[in-house]
């Protein structure tokens, strides 16, 4: 059976534009504040989307009516709606999609040609890393940065962090990062960041995870400002779901804040960055002790007491996150 995409096929959203916002689902223009017709193209979208209910592609036909249906519910909401729109302002804009080359995909031969992708920090755009083309910076630190990639053959679009050549020289660090892939790549939930592959490419260590557009939740409250106590609870749930996942692998964050929380247009956060992760002794995953008795680990704004004392020593409830 042929995939059939109702994005494309009913409301003319291309491919390389969804997942699509709320406003590109309805088909007004991004941050329109009228009610009423933010209120007229849900009517209109959905009126058209049901014509096709009885018909085979019924079953897709109701799943895009319920998410016409939270797009409206979202934009009819004040809180809610200014909620989505700080991170819809923090995200790569729409049309930046449409800019990118559409041409072949740099070959093997062009990528060992690419001094960048040994030798320094920064890969340049073009930049060819396994299957994926390098499209721009979107993150990252001097422990790992992160690129916007897209797949040779499907198209689509994914996060490419690669450990720089001179990090990598130090043991430690580069234990970690194979350490945060392992956990990435085994462990599959909606609340974490799903890691989908993982090696070396021309001397360079890298990840390869899902493609999320949305911001971390230390810039949308600043953004925003406190978000409103529903919105909040649903963040701190959400983060609670994904350390539960961790745990019971036997996987301690370690260094749980707003800045690792990416929560994207639909208002899902996903647990981001275990470059610090501990992989306890009960754990399925493979792991060796890397930290020192009484080393700190973690950023001291949002450290528990008990892991400033000894980040070695442990267990699940050191690692909630008091600031959600």
């Amino acid at each position: 059976m042929t995939h059939f995409d109702p994005y494309h096929q009913w409301l003319g959203i291309p491919p390389a534009e969804q997942p699509a916002t709320h406003y590109r689902l309805l088909g007004i223009e991004p941050f329109e504040a009228d009610a009423e017709v933010i209120g007229s193209a849900a009517d209109r979208q959905m009126g058209h989307v049901r014509t096709f209910q009885l018909g085979p592609q019924g079953a897709i036909s109701q799943r895009l009516l319920c998410e016409l249906s939270t797009a409206r519910l979202i934009l009819l909401h004040p809180q809610r709606k200014a909620g989505y729109d700080a991170v819809l302002r923090s995200a790569v804009p729409m049309t930046r999609l449409e800019e990118e080359p559409r041409g072949p995909a740099p070959t093997a031969k062009a990528t060992r040609a690419n001094p960048q992708t040994a030798t320094t920090s920064e890969l340049a755009p073009g930049t060819v890393i396994s299957q994926y083309r390098i499209l721009e910076p979107a993150g990252g630190s001097a422990f790992g940065k992160v690129y916007k990639a897209q797949h040779a053959e499907t198209g689509r679009y994914f996060f490419v962090k690669v450990l720089p050549a001179d990090s990598a020289r130090n043991e430690e660090v580069r234990k970690r990062f194979e350490r945060e892939c392992q956990i990435l790549v085994k462990l599959d939930h909606p609340n974490l960041i799903v890691g989908r592959e993982s090696g070396e490419h021309a001397g360079l260590k890298y990840l390869v995870m899902d493609y999320v557009l949305g911001t971390d939740l230390a810039t949308l409250v600043k953004q925003q400002g406190p978000l409103p106590i529903e919105q909040g609870v649903d963040y701190a749930v959400q983060t609670a779901r994904g350390l539960t996942q961790l745990h019971m692998h036997g996987v301690f964050h370690r260094n749980i804040k707003p800045h690792v929380l990416l929560v994207d247009l639909q208002g899902n956060l996903r647990i981001t960055n275990l470059l610090l992760a501990k992989i306890g002794e009960s754990s399925t995953l493979e792991g060796e002790a890397l930290t020192t008795m009484g080393e700190q680990m973690g950023s001291l704004d949002y450290l528990p007491p008990e892991q400033a004392l000894d980040a070695g020593r442990l267990h699940h409830k050191t690692t909630s996150n008091k600031d959600l």
